[in-house]
């Protein structure tokens, strides 16, 4: 890395900031370094009572973080070259300026640094786990570029090769310290920005009115994985290892886990199909895998079917490939329902298929087209047996309550006008004398 020179206002060069920094460290006096010390310690302390107070006053809400992130970037690096500017007007004969000037070049390289971490953070929206790797890295960033900036050219080529000849080996992983460094580095850059590139592209695609929820379920994940992939290439190739290397070893340990995960890979496989096919949908009433209820979620691996009772069942993806998959909402939601009423073979049954169909007629969730229907289904023993058939559009809202209340309102109607109920007898064997 070059020096960084300082230049006089006519522009001649006259020394490099290495050379300052050398210079003023070696004339200081101890007592010049503890009042430096102690101008540090003060420019910390006020930032950290400042961060607290405005940590009170910033409400802890995602329209007001990116003012706190400016205010944890900012704020530091201002409370320094303030205590600085504090320390060059009242303590002047106790400290040399050249280490204020010093102490005062270092901040501004330590808020030049930090603009690009806060710039990530307020564009891809890290995680906290992220946005404190990223704070973390920043800082880390700040101290190597300050060593870098204040030693001379000479010495830090003597750094950088003593990093470079520490080698660390890994089965085909072959790195040095200072690739791993970049790697890793790398690694945390990548990650929040492959993060916030599938964030912001999973809410365009949540949002499209142009694509319906299982593709667009499908099209995520496929990002997720490409995304991903390239990533991982990238900090690899930054890190020094011979992707080639790694590719080659990946494909001998992917087979060996594929045969002991063959059928997670098949839910996976049979997910991204069931998605594609939009065979099942989210809203679908089904029955698969001996579960029938709404389907509530889908994933890659699995789908979550909510049944009647409130129980969400996991079912693999596989099993709605193999098996048969009963999708009452496949081309619609209509559902046709049937309702069995006895009444003693006396009693009027005109009446008794007038009175249903009334109570049928005045049930909101029945549709009217197709019309409903009664039919004599039987006659045995003195009953008779009436069969009432309605469709309704909302499976989803319950079954079981809706035919509930239409037995409970025809048993009102019968009462009304008594249409008597077969009731069933018990056949015995007859005594043997």
């Amino acid at each position: 890395m070059p020096d960084l020179y300082l230049t006089a206002p006519d522009n001649e060069h006259f020394e490099s900031l290495a050379d300052l920094s050398a210079r003023a460290l070696a004339n200081a006096s101890p007592g010049e370094l503890v009042t430096l010390l102690l101008v540090v310690v003060a420019s910390g302390a006020l930032a950290v009572f400042l961060l607290r107070r405005l940590r009170a006053k910033i409400p802890d809400t995602r329209r007001w973080r990116p003012l706190w992130s400016i205010c944890v970037c900012f704020v530091p690096a201002c409370c320094c070259l303030l205590m600085l500017l504090a320390a060059y007007l009242t303590a002047r004969p106790w400290i040399d300026t050249e280490l204020l000037v010093v102490m005062a070049l270092a901040s501004v390289l330590q808020l030049l640094i930090q603009i690009p971490a806060l710039v990530l953070e307020l564009v891809f929206r890290p995680v906290p786990v992220l946005r404190l790797l990223l704070r973390c890295l920043s800082w880390l960033v700040c101290l190597c570029v300050m060593f870098a900036v204040l030693q001379p050219e000479r010495d830090l080529e003597h750094v950088l090769d003593a990093a470079r000849a520490i080698r660390l080996t890994a089965g085909p992983v072959r790195v040095n310290l200072l690739s791993l460094a970049a790697g890793a580095a790398t690694a945390i850059v990548v990650m929040i920005v492959a993060h916030g590139t599938i964030k912001w592209l999973g809410r365009r695609l949540e949002r499209s009115t142009r694509l319906s929820p299982n593709l667009a379920l499908a099209m995520r994940r496929i990002i997720d994985i490409a995304v991903w992939t390239v990533a991982t290439v990238a900090v690899l190739a930054q890190a020094g290892v011979d992707v080639k290397a790694m590719a080659a070893f990946a494909g001998a340990l992917g087979i060996g886990v594929g045969l002991g995960l063959q059928r997670l890979a098949a839910s996976y496989i049979s997910g991204l199909i069931v998605l594609f096919e939009q065979s099942v949908r989210i809203g679908d009433t089904i029955a698969a895998g001996g579960v029938k209820g709404r389907v509530t979620h889908m994933t890659v691996r699995y789908t979550t079917i909510t049944t009647g009772d409130g129980i969400e069942a996991l079912v693999p993806n596989d099993t709605l490939t193999v098996n048969t998959v009963i999708n009452q909402s496949w081309t619609d939601n209509t559902l046709r329902l049937s309702n069995s009423i006895h009444i003693d073979i006396e009693s009027d049954t005109a009446a008794a298929k007038e009175a249903i169909l009334t109570i049928l007629s005045a049930q909101a969730r029945v549709l009217q087209m197709p019309p409903p229907a009664v039919y004599i289904a039987d006659i045995a023993d003195g009953r008779i047996r009436l069969e009432a058939q309605y469709w309704i559009a909302d499976p989803s809202n319950g079954q079981l309550n809706l035919t509930s209340d239409i037995n409970e309102a025809i048993l009102g109607a019968f009462r009304v006008r008594d249409i008597r109920a077969a009731r069933w007898l018990a056949l015995r064997e007859p005594s043997r004398a």
